[in-house]
């Protein structure tokens, strides 16, 4: 695990860990250049991370233990440049996974994380869709707000997309 955790995401065994065999990657991307308020968003893939730790391995719901196919936690994605330099790297490293059929999970902060996980989502699988856990609507098509779903450009705009956590969901 190379992300600045002493384990990957879930505390697996090494075996199931190896990023050249794992059928999952998380990515995670520590970002907080465009937070307006509070800062602290680049601490979310890190705590993810550690709070993975006490998930169980089996769930019960689909009777399935979808750990044991790989889930490797590679190196976060460092950037301090602006949201469009963000959204090319995490594009880029996206791309690389699903070239090679590996199921990307990224993990972030920010609101700028998501454009470029979007855009290589959307070049490899087209009517691909979209899962949101954000405690914000973040679909409003408003200039003043963070909400890259709402403004994703067409290229990177999911054709579906599905919110979790809301406290105060878009109409």
């Amino acid at each position: 695990m190379t992300s600045g955790n002493d384990t990957g995401f879930g505390d697996l065994p090494a075996e199931l860990c190896n990023p050249e065999t794992a059928r999952i990657a998380v990515l995670p991307v520590p970002y907080d250049r465009t937070s307006t308020w509070k800062k602290g968003a680049d601490r979310g893939p890190a705590a993810i991370i550690e709070a993975s730790h006490q998930v169980e391995w089996y769930d019960t719901q689909t009777q399935t233990e979808i750990f044991r196919q790989g889930i490797s936690t590679l190196q976060a994605i460092a950037c301090d440049d602006g949201p469009e330099v963000l959204a090319d790297l995490v594009d880029a490293r996206v791309s690389g996974l699903l070239g090679r059929g590996t199921f990307p999970v990224v993990l972030g902060g920010d609101h700028s994380v998501a454009i470029g996980a979007i855009r290589a989502a959307s070049r490899f699988h087209a009517g691909a869709s979209v899962l949101q856990i954000d405690a914000h609507a973040d679909t409003r098509d408003e200039p003043e707000t963070a909400c890259e779903l709402g403004r994703s450009p067409a290229p990177a705009r999911p054709p579906a997309a599905a919110e979790r956590g809301s406290r105060a969901p878009a109409p």
